[in-house]
């Protein structure tokens, strides 16, 4: 009876303590309650992640299951000789770097590499900073010094136009790095990690970095392995128009759309390309008003008139389209719903771009680093290569409409060579095109954070950017109508505002909720093209944003409001054959376009579910990179508190015995009861049993 009563005292005290528990009302774990209890995961990073080329890796990566180290701070530059010049590698105490933002190097990321004793790095967020880098300038840029100097018109030039690069893009980074943007994050972090350097004793805080790339080696291997696709996006081109006349010149302003970063997440390019898309849409608008005032004379609507030569706009993703122009080949072509015409084999979202011809083309012009006028006295560089011919005269259109509010100069008189743009593409296709690029440098770039974290909102100027779409807009109106532009073209500095507001810090600002609905992408916006896949269409948000504010400006409705539709919530509610396109609740005549950014020479082979090379990689007689990103699964930063390893071990250990003697304590309790408890068998089945033996020996 001792022995049953302990078991059933055992019961009755667990049935108590699970009443107890659940008459806790506060007491409530959900189903990660163990595990919350352990590690805190941090969610506002961005990750440095890896790509690959044609050659080999840039970026970073980790291994697969991630990587381990205690917290360490190092927020100063003595810090951070302290560690170099003291530390020694330990593999059972590898430190994960709470680093300062202003130490982000590439020779300190090197210094720390060498120890062998770091395993991840935790950036702190910080204001934009740099490092002395020539001519008393001070700066910070992953970027070459000539950026794309390989792949362009002067791959053997030995000018630096990023005077402030260190060409870290080009390098693979040793560990992970991740970038927190939380402000709360970063203190925490500096509080562990110095709670860690101030005790030195275990269990330490530390930091699991978990970042791994599939792919590796290069573009080449990772495509045919099927662990990477091909970095890309969309193009947005279009014009007041509907299509391209191919009987008529061609004025062709351009701008780029994609930007990159160390953390591609933070890849906001506002003064590397956001102030230059944000000056062509500004232009575009301003002519679009002046159609509309032209439209509206004496109270009648009326179509502008049919100017001399057409405008078309273009917003690049990467160096595609002019290859496309030359090389696309359509096997069968579609018409779509809305009237557009499409190419079915090889997939195009748009085959109208083909009768933009290189022969038709009377001014081309980019607009990039527009962001840094000069306050006292803007100015306007014009960039020139030596081979473009009639570029004097579209310096003299331009120096003609300048007025007072900005001046005009040529950069490296006489013309010496273009820097890195998307003009280089049409050059190398036809070097006698008449090609001008419009920035706010003269020899060297005046951005001294090109391609960085610190290339934000405070890095570009809304009045620069103002002036430089009056200047744009009006030698447009020159070049397109062969008559001076009329004095009442003018920009809207509020849309500029605005627009760099919504490009660079802002996801969910009036305009993209107005024009794209609800956006449910972080802030800030990114600028990094995405990924090129075969099944479905990759859309940067931004670009989106471009699209459908051009559909807004260029539409007939914009000046011509008889022409509204109804009301719709998506393209496909419109009437078919018009070329119609949704705009903000309303139907509109759309002459916009997106345009598929492949990279050069890719084809999708759905027998071995891959890409394959259709082409080599060359524009022209020059080879092109082939940009890939390796499939991943989201990168994860958490932090736990962690044991010395051979506490570690023998914990494991301690756990294996006790498992064991808990087996055998079972084991023997379970031999134990069954021999006690033993099943006898009841009165009568012994009776009916002896009774019918009995009757078996009578």
């Amino acid at each position: 009876m001792g022995r049953m009563g302990a078991i059933w005292g055992l019961f009755l005290l667990l049935c108590v303590a699970s009443c107890g528990l659940a008459a806790a009302d506060s007491f409530e774990p959900g189903p990660d309650y163990v595990y919350d209890l352990i590690y805190d995961h941090k969610t506002d990073v961005k990750a440095c992640v890896r790509l690959l080329h044609s050659e080999g890796e840039v970026g970073c990566s980790s291994p697969e299951g991630g990587s381990v180290g205690s917290l360490y701070p190092i927020e100063t530059e003595a810090e951070y000789l302290d560690f170099k010049d003291h530390m020694s590698a330990t593999w059972t105490d590898l430190k994960a770097i709470v680093l300062a933002g202003h130490l982000f190097n590439k020779t300190i990321i090197d210094g720390l590499h060498q120890t062998k004793a770091v395993v991840g790095i935790a950036l702190l967020p910080s204001n934009a900073t740099g490092f002395a880098c020539g001519a008393g300038k001070t700066g910070f840029s992953p970027a070459e010094k000539y950026p794309n100097k390989k792949w362009g018109l002067h791959p053997d030039s030995s000018h630096d136009w990023n005077p402030c690069g260190n060409a870290w893009f080009m390098e693979k980074l040793p560990f992970p790095v991740f970038s927190l943007n939380s402000d709360a994050d970063g203190k925490d972090l500096v509080h562990k990690a110095r709670e860690n350097k101030r005790l030195d004793s275990w269990p330490k805080w530390s930091a699991e970095f978990k970042a791994f790339m599939w792919g590796a080696g290069d573009s080449n291997i990772c495509l045919r392995r099927g662990y990477c696709d091909p970095v890309g996006g969309q193009s947005v081109w279009g014009s007041f128009e509907e299509g391209v006349d191919a009987e008529r010149d061609i004025v062709l302003v351009m701008s780029q759309l994609d930007s990159n970063s160390i953390f591609q997440d933070l890849a906001l390019g506002a003064e590397a390309t956001a102030s230059g898309i944000t000056t062509l849409l500004t232009a575009i608008h301003a002519l679009a008003d002046q159609r509309k005032l032209e439209a509206q004379q004496g109270g009648i609507y009326t179509p502008p008139v049919r100017a001399k030569r057409q405008l078309v706009f273009g917003f690049w993703t990467g160096e595609t389209f002019v290859e496309d122009l030359i090389h696309f080949k359509c096997k069968s072509v579609v018409h779509g719903e809305n009237g557009r015409v499409r190419c079915a084999d090889p997939w195009m979202t748009d085959y109208g771009f083909k009768n933009i011809s290189l022969s038709r083309i009377h001014a081309l012009i980019d607009l990039q680093q527009l962001g840094q006028l000069d306050a006292q006295n803007p100015t306007v560089y014009v960039h020139r290569e030596a081979t473009s011919q009639g570029t004097a005269q579209l310096l003299d259109v331009l120096t003609a409409v300048a007025g007072s509010s900005v001046s005009v100069k040529p950069a490296f008189e006489p013309a010496f060579e273009l820097p890195p743009s998307s003009l280089h593409s049409f050059l190398l296709a036809n070097s006698s095109l008449p090609a001008l690029l419009l920035s706010d440098f003269n020899t060297t770039y005046r951005n001294p954070y090109f391609q960085s974290r610190w290339d934000d909102w405070n890095n570009v100027n809304v009045d620069s950017v103002c002036t430089a779409a009056g200047l744009v807009a009006r030698t447009l109106y020159q070049l397109v109508h062969d008559v001076a532009p009329p004095q009442e073209l003018k920009p809207n500095c509020t849309l500029v505002h605005d627009l760099l507001d919504c490009l660079v810090r802002n996801n969910t600002c009036d305009m993209k909720r107005q024009l794209l609905g609800v956006v449910e992408a972080p802030n800030p916006p990114t600028g990094y093209a995405g990924l090129y896949r075969h099944d479905q269409a990759a859309y940067n948000i931004n670009a989106l944003l471009v699209h459908q504010v051009l559909n807004w400006v260029t539409s007939p409705q914009y000046y011509m409001p008889a022409k509204l539709h109804a009301n719709c919530s998506a393209s496909s509610h419109c009437p078919e054959g018009h070329n119609m396109e949704c705009v903000s609740g309303v139907c509109r005549n759309s002459s916009v376009f997106f345009h598929d950014a492949a990279p050069f020479g890719l084809e999708w082979d759905a027998n071995w579910a891959q890409w394959s090379h259709s082409t080599a990689l060359f524009l022209g007689t020059h080879p092109q990179p082939l940009w890939t990103e390796p499939t991943w699964d989201t990168p994860t930063l958490r932090v736990f508190k962690r044991e010395q390893f051979i506490i570690e071990v023998l914990t494991l250990v301690f756990g294996l015995l006790v498992f064991s003697v808990a087996l055998g304590f079972l084991w023997l309790a379970r031999r134990s009861l069954n021999a006690r408890f033993k099943a006898v068998p009841s009165s009568s089945s012994s009776s009916s049993s002896t009774s019918t033996l009995s009757l078996s020996q009578s």
